[in-house]
C-alpha cells in the first residue's frame, strides 16, 4: 500500500490501493533461478515473469520470460513507464486504452518482443505527435524465419502534420522490422507513398531506420497551418529517396526534392540531431529554382512582386528550431518577363535593409503609382554570432551601400541599403513586422 519504488532508472509512485507481489526463486551463491514472478495492480497492471541470473557473468540476466498486460494505459503509464520514457525526452506522455506486451530475452539478446495495443492513444505534451485508436499485432523476432503482423490507428498527428487511417502489414526476422509491401498513406489532402520503410538495431544495439518515400498533392496552405507559418497557396510533391536515423541522429541520403509555388527547391546535406528530444538541431543547404514570387509574397503578407526567384540557403543551422547561423542569397530571375513591384513591397524591402529611396520620383508622384517595375531585386544575409551581414546587388552610385531593387521603366524606383551589419533580433523584428502588415508606404 502506497510508498516509492526505485530500481536503477525505474521509478514508481504506488497507489495506497494494495499491489501484489509474488516471487519463488531457488540458487545459491551467483547463479539464480526466478522460477515464478508475478506483479498485480488491478485494473492497472498485471506483470508475470521467470528469469535465470548468473551475478558473474558478462551478463548477469542468462534468460527471461516475461509477459505485461497494462489494463489501464491512463494510469500504468504514469505510473511505471514516466521515468524510463523520459530517458527519451518523452516524460509526461499522457495514454488510454490497453496494451499486451511479451518478451523473450537472452544473453546475446532477445529473442522476440511482442507489443498488442489495443484501441491505444498516445498525445506527447510537448504536441510532436499523438495517435488514436492504435491497435494491432507487432512483433521482433531474432530468427531467420520472416514473422508477419500489423499496425493500424483512426488518427495520428506528427509535429501538427495529420495523417489519415491507416492499417499497414510488417515482417520481421533477424531483429529487425520492416513494412511486408510498399503503403500509402493519406497526408494534408494527398498521398505519401512509401516504398521502404525498415527499423534494424546497430552492432551497439542503437535504433536505426531506414525509409524512402514519394510526395504527392500535399496541400502546402494545411501544411502551413500545421507548422504554424504563413498561408501558404499550392501543392507540395517530392522525393526522399533515403532517410536514416540512428543515434539520435536523423540524416537525408541523397538529398530532398520538393516542387512547390511553380518552382524547384532541393535540400541536401538535412541532418537533425534529438529530433524528438531537448533542444534539437538541423542543419541542411538549400537551392531555390525558378518560384513564382506572386503567391510566395501574397503569403507571406509582404507586398506583391511579380517574376521569379533563386538563390540558396547554405550551412543552415537551427538549434530548438531558431536560426543560429547561415549563408543566404536570394535574388530574381532576369528572365522572367512581367516584373513588377508593389509599393509596400518597395517600402518594406527599403525598412529590413535600413536603407532609403534613391534615384527615383518623390513626393507625391509616387502615390499614383500601385505598382513599379524592376530589373532586378536581390538580398543576402550571412547570420554568425547573431549578427546578420547584408548584402545585395553592387551599388551603381557609388554611395558604398548595395541595391536591393534595381529598378526600369517609368517612375523608376531603386531601394539601397546601408546597414551592412544587423543584430539578428533587430533583422528579425523588421522581418515579423513587414509581414504582419505594421509598416505602411510612406512618401516624403
Amino acid at each position: 500500500r502506497g510508498g516509492e519504488l526505485l530500481f536503477n532508472t525505474f521509478y514508481a509512485s504506488l497507489p495506497d490501493a494494495p499491489v501484489r507481489l509474488d516471487l519463488s526463486m531457488r540458487g545459491s551463491g551467483a547463479a539464480w533461478e526466478v522460477e515464478s514472478l508475478a506483479w498485480h495492480d488491478p485494473n492497472v497492471l498485471d506483470v508475470t515473469a521467470r528469469a535465470q541470473i548468473d551475478a558473474n557473468a558478462d551478463a548477469p540476466l542468462r534468460s527471461l520470460e516475461a509477459q505485461a498486460n497494462l489494463g489501464n494505459a491512463a494510469i500504468a503509464i504514469p505510473r511505471y513507464a514516466d521515468s524510463l520514457l523520459g530517458m527519451g525526452g518523452l516524460s509526461g506522455l499522457k495514454a488510454a486504452g490497453k496494451l499486451r506486451a511479451e518478451i523473450e530475452l537472452e544473453a546475446e539478446g532477445f529473442r522476440r518482443v511482442h507489443l498488442g495495443p489495443e484501441a491505444l492513444d498516445l498525445i506527447d505534451p510537448a504536441g510532436r505527435f499523438d495517435v488514436a485508436g492504435l491497435g494491432g499485432n507487432i512483433t521482433l523476432s531474432a530468427g531467420d524465419v520472416e514473422v508477419p503482423g500489423q499496425i493500424r490507428w483512426r488518427s495520428a498527428h506528427v509535429h501538427g502534420i495529420e495523417l489519415g487511417p491507416s492499417n499497414q502489414f510488417l515482417q520481421s526476422r533477424r531483429r529487425g522490422l520492416e513494412l511486408a509491401q510498399p503503403a500509402t498513406l493519406e497526408v494534408l489532402g494527398g498521398q505519401v507513398e512509401l516504398s521502404r520503410l525498415s527499423y534494424a538495431p546497430n552492432a551497439q544495439g542503437e535504433a536505426m531506420f531506414d525509409l524512402a518515400m514519394t510526395l504527392a498533392g500535399l496541400d502546402l496552405a494545411r501544411l502551413s497551418t500545421g507548422f504554424g507559418w504563413p498561408s501558404f497557396q499550392g501543392t507540395l510533391s517530392g522525393e526522399v529517396s533515403g532517410l536514416r536515423y540512428a543515434d539520435d541522429v536523423l540524416e537525408v541520403q541523397g538529398g530532398l526534392a520538393m516542387a512547390l509555388f511553380d518552382g524547384r527547391v532541393a535540400i541536401e546535406s538535412l541532418r537533425m540531431e534529438r529530433p524528438f528530444g531537448v533542444a534539437p538541431t538541423l542543419s541542411a543547404s538549400i537551392d531555390i529554382a525558378d518560384l513564382d514570387l506572386a503567391p510566395l509574397t501574397s503569403a507571406f503578407g509582404f507586398g506583391q512582386i511579380t517574376g521569379r526567384l533563386e538563390g540558396y540557403i547554405r550551412d543552415l543551422l537551427l538549434v530548438d528550431w531558431s536560426p543560429v547561423a547561415f549563408d543566404a542569397y536570394l535574388q530574381t530571375s532576369t528572365k522572367a518577363k512581367d516584373r513588377r513591384i508593389s509599393q509596400r513591397a518597395v517600402t518594406e524591402l527599403t525598412n529590413v535593409g535600413g536603407g532609403g529611396l534613391v534615384a527615383g520620383l518623390q513626393g507625391t508622384v509616387l502615390k499614383a503609382f500601385s505598382s513599379f517595375g524592376y530589373q532586378q531585386i536581390a538580398l543576402g544575409c550571412t547570420l554568425a554570432n547573431d549578427v546578420c551581414t547584408m548584402r545585395g546587388l553592387p551599388s551603381k552610385d557609388g554611395s558604398g551601400g548595395y541595391t536591393i531593387v534595381d529598378g526600369s521603366g517609368l517612375p523608376r524606383v531603386n531601394v539601397v541599403g546601408f546597414q551592412k551589419k544587423v543584430d539578428w533580433p533587430v533583422l528579425l523584428g523588421r522581418l515579423k513586422a513587414a509581414v504582419s502588415g505594421q509598416q505602411s508606404p510612406v512618401f516624403e
